[in-house]
């Protein structure tokens, strides 16, 4: 009977598998996501007085903490976001960075999903701008943004950063960019896409009024067209 023999030093030897060569680009990406939406909400929120304060209300009413305590605290989100999005584009420890910037998006999560079971909802204010109530697409945001963080984290800790090509490396930021404008565009977004609904369906009545002859005259009326009167052009 054969037996193996062990190694000479008396160690076994582990294989580790070999990192994908499309990982670094992804990893970029993530940060890029991550990195610039956070910049583009802290930036969103101090552009000027107006922003801040309507922000520092937003925080009131969304948190519950008290008024004396809400402007510190906005302050302290706004220097976060900065702190965390500068540092993922810059590539700062990426794992530590990816790790807090997940752990705020939780808070904000936790926040929102609060303030959704009161009667009247606040504005969000996440990006600064915009005063739409808080609805789950906000909520879904926040959690694609959370897988996001999670895929930038696992592929940042399996091992070292491998060479990136620079036409791939653009690639990856275009992509990049191009998620971050979706994202920080969402309420704009949501609000064409009703515009378009209300104006297709009031189109669609107005075509069935033609076609029947009905038409809306306010306080519950409804008048039907009758037939013009024929005028009789004399010749003289």
């Amino acid at each position: 009977m054969l037996r193996r023999r062990p190694p000479p030093n008396g160690r076994r030897r582990f294989t580790c598998r070999r990192r994908s060569p499309l990982l670094p680009y992804l990893v970029l990406a993530c940060r890029i996501m991550v990195g610039g939406v956070l910049l583009y909400a802290a930036a969103g929120k101090v552009r000027h007085r107006t922003a801040f304060a309507a922000f520092t209300v937003s925080v009131r009413r969304l948190s519950g903490v008290p008024a004396r305590l809400a402007g510190p605290v906005a302050a302290g989100v706004v220097a976060t976001e900065l702190a965390l999005g500068g540092a993922l584009l810059v590539g700062v420890r990426p794992v530590v960075t990816f790790s807090a910037a997940a752990a705020l998006l939780l808070a904000f999560t936790a926040v929102l999903v609060r303030a959704m079971r009161r009667p009247a909802a606040a504005s969000c204010g996440c990006l600064g701008a915009g005063t739409e109530p808080v609805s789950w697409r906000h909520v879904v945001r926040n959690v694609a943004l959370l897988a996001v963080t999670a895929v930038g984290t696992a592929g940042t800790a399996t091992g070292d950063a491998a060479p990136i090509n620079p036409a791939g490396a653009a690639f990856s930021v275009a992509g990049a960019l191009f998620a971050v404008l979706m994202i920080v565009m969402l309420d704009d977004l949501a609000a064409v896409f009703r515009m378009s609904g209300r104006c297709g369906g009031s189109t669609r009545h107005e075509r069935a009024a033609g076609r029947t002859g009905w038409h809306d005259r306010g306080g519950g009326r409804r008048v039907r067209d009758g037939p013009r009167p024929r005028t009789h052009v004399r010749s003289g």
